[in-house]
């Protein structure tokens, strides 16, 4: 499990997942945003805010979309929730969140706010847009 990572540690794994891009051929703007999608930059990351933990377990040990098929996984999506954790990047909401899909990424929102988000069955970005909604 990894939580709270400080800024130089996200601009190293932002430029990395860049730099991969670069070398596809891609140009840096083309680059950026890929990198962006499956790895937010230090200013834009969860990590930095000690907010979001990725959660892994003894049967999957690498960030993988494989730890969805894990008790582990089973465990937290029935209850996080009860502990003020929701699954940030949901593969049926990856349009909402801009983001790939990652079943170890959880973000904690509150007891209150999680339960409602997981009633919802939106992301944490729509969640939040119809909340503005109510102001």
């Amino acid at each position: 499990m990894t939580g709270y990572q400080d800024v130089s540690a996200r601009e190293a794994a932002f430029d990395a997942r860049k730099q991969v891009y670069l070398e596809k051929g891609l140009s840096e703007e083309e680059a950026a945003a890929y990198a962006a999608s499956v790895c937010p930059p230090a200013n834009a990351s969860e990590q930095a805010t000690g907010y979001a933990a990725d959660i892994l377990s003894p049967d999957c040990t690498e960030k993988t979309t494989r730890f969805a098929d894990t008790r582990a996984y089973e465990w937290l999506s029935a209850y996080a929730a009860e502990y003020g954790f929701v699954l940030r990047w949901p593969e049926e909401r990856q349009a909402a969140t801009g983001m790939v899909y990652e079943p170890w990424h959880w973000r904690y929102v509150g007891v209150e706010n999680a339960l409602a988000i997981r009633a919802s069955g939106f992301s944490l970005e729509e969640f939040l847009a119809l909340e503005r909604t109510k102001l």
